[in-house]
């Protein structure tokens, strides 16, 4: 064999060569693009305009339960002790609003709620027994 090739290997040589450039530099663009849609993918976005939910939990450090919103009732905020337990009661319904705070035991120990054409704030004892009452009717 001689030591230069003949022009037909030096051509498919070139050929082959092109084609590698071709490719690389293909793979490089492809290889970029995919790392900006990777990056805007992750990038930290403005603030939501709106939220649609029919209920929404939010969560201590522990995963567990400390607040819950519904749309049940018209509308209710829920807060929960450590374990669970309701503790406040926070409804918007169509007659009204309520407002009611419970005891480790589960006894309503006060709150207030209105209607069209009253209102009533209440403490009671850890019985349940009415303490102090102040109505309001038009």
């Amino acid at each position: 064999m001689s030591e230069n090739p003949t022009p037909s290997y030096q051509a498919r040589l070139e050929r082959l060569e092109r084609s590698l450039r071709r490719q690389r530099t293909a793979t490089t663009l492809l290889l970029a693009a995919f790392v900006i849609a990777l990056v805007a993918a992750a990038a930290p976005r403005g603030p939501v305009e709106s939220v649609k939910a029919s209920r929404v939990a939010i969560l201590d450090k522990n995963g567990a339960e400390v607040a819950i919103l519904s749309g049940e009732a018209g509308g209710r905020l829920t807060l929960l002790d450590a374990t669970g337990f309701p503790l406040v009661d926070l409804v918007a319904a169509k007659e009204g609003g309520r407002v009611v705070v419970l005891n480790a035991d589960g006894r309503t120990v006060g709150g207030l709620s209105c209607t069209k054409n009253a209102g009533l704030v209440f403490t009671t004892d850890a019985e349940g027994r009415p303490e102090w009452t102040s109505r309001r009717q038009e």
